[in-house]
């Protein structure tokens, strides 16, 4: 293949994973990964809202997570995934140890697997509940940065794609109480919005 067009695939891809997976997981981490955060949230009298709003970005990131997870073997298609690119490497050693990395991953996400394709991609009866993200997402996260990165080197595309684990969004000077409470009064201004709107 064409190194400009795996560059632009790999490009693609990348900014798949930064908006749908790493940007989510950032402000979900931000707001409920500490006790201070959390018992503001729950002091929130429209519980319901939190709740959805909680599931839907973890449901949200494991879909991502999985999407750049999946096999390219068996499709037609071209899917922009860490095996897609790992197909395209020209040496079979370094097919072998991107695939190791890979697996790696798939095994620490398997629980995520499972809940995504019995209650997100369908609706089996025997699946009960909500999987909600846990510390293991931030290692699969890490992990898959790590892979991205090693492709650049690899691959020799340019290396201010490269993505740092402790970057991303950046929240001004704000403490972690100050986010979470600005993030509860932007909903009550939405809230009372379609309050009116509907009146």
């Amino acid at each position: 293949m064409d190194i400009n067009e795996l560059e632009n695939n790999f490009q693609k891809c990348l900014n798949d994973f930064f908006n749908k997976v790493y940007r989510q997981w950032y402000i979900y981490n931000y707001l409920f990964s500490s006790k201070e955060n959390v018992e503001i949230l729950n002091s929130y009298e429209n519980k319901i809202i939190m709740t959805l709003f909680q599931n839907s970005v973890s449901d949200s990131i494991i879909l991502g997570i999985q999407r750049i997870l999946d096999d390219t073997k068996n499709s037609k298609k071209i899917n922009l995934t860490l095996h897609y690119f790992k197909q395209n490497l020209s040496k079979d050693t370094e097919k072998k140890i991107f695939g190791n990395k890979i697996k790696e991953i798939e095994v620490k996400f398997e629980k995520y697997k499972e809940y995504r394709h019995k209650k997100l991609g369908h609706s089996a009866a025997e699946y009960n509940g909500n999987i909600l993200i846990d510390e293991d997402i931030e290692i699969i996260i890490k992990k898959i940065i790590e892979i991205f990165n090693d492709y650049i080197e690899i691959f020799n595309f340019n290396e201010n794609k490269k993505l740092c684990f402790d970057g991303g969004i950046k929240f001004e000077n704000k403490f972690g109480k100050d986010i979470v409470n600005d993030f509860i009064e932007d909903i009550n201004s939405l809230t009372n919005k379609s309050h009116i709107y509907k009146s």
